[in-house]
């Protein structure tokens, strides 16, 4: 299988900094609104190096917790009928993943934006379930405009003539 690539480098080099970009922004507004629903006045200075390091201690954190999480769930990939994907480890990454940024962002909070305990949870809570929101939200317009691209093109599959009865369908002499 060859992986396609893009034949500019530099293309790919602005491409990859537009994502790391916006998800940068993302993460700041995320950030900018779990601190104003705890009444926490935090400068935009602080509040990008939290929304900065936030994220990417939950990410690493996240990979930690997932390399002793794929030991201890071989069984249940291996005894997977083949063919079908295992959704329960699927929810499962999904919870560990959402505890650890939830765990990792409070404790952030706590030791970087100087608020109490409390407000740190709730920062920490009111982060994963905005940051679960907004990547539904951006993944979801991602597939209306993947469908749209797919209803303009047509169907993709090969065209068959009018010779070959439809399935199901009984010809009778």
């Amino acid at each position: 299988m060859v992986l396609p690539t893009i034949e500019p480098p530099w293309l790919a080099v602005t491409a990859v900094a537009g994502a790391v970009l916006c998800a940068f922004l993302c993460e700041l507004a995320l950030a900018w609104a779990a601190t104003a629903l705890v009444d926490a006045e935090i400068g935009l200075g602080r509040l990008s190096l939290f929304a900065l390091a936030g994220s990417f201690l939950a990410g690493g954190a996240y990979f930690a917790a997932s390399f002793p999480l794929n030991v201890l769930l071989a069984d249940m990939i291996e005894q997977a009928e083949p063919g079908k994907f295992p959704w329960t480890l699927f929810a499962i990454r999904s919870a560990v993943g959402l505890g650890s940024s939830l765990v990792v962002v409070a404790l952030a909070s706590l030791a970087m934006l100087g608020i109490g305990l409390k407000r740190s949870v709730l920062v920490g809570v009111y982060s994963a379930l905005l940051r679960l929101l907004l990547y539904s939200l951006l993944i979801a317009a991602l597939m209306v405009v993947l469908a749209s691209l797919q209803i303009y093109r047509g169907p993709s599959g090969p065209k068959t003539s009018g010779a070959i009865a439809p399935p199901g369908s009984v010809i009778r002499a």
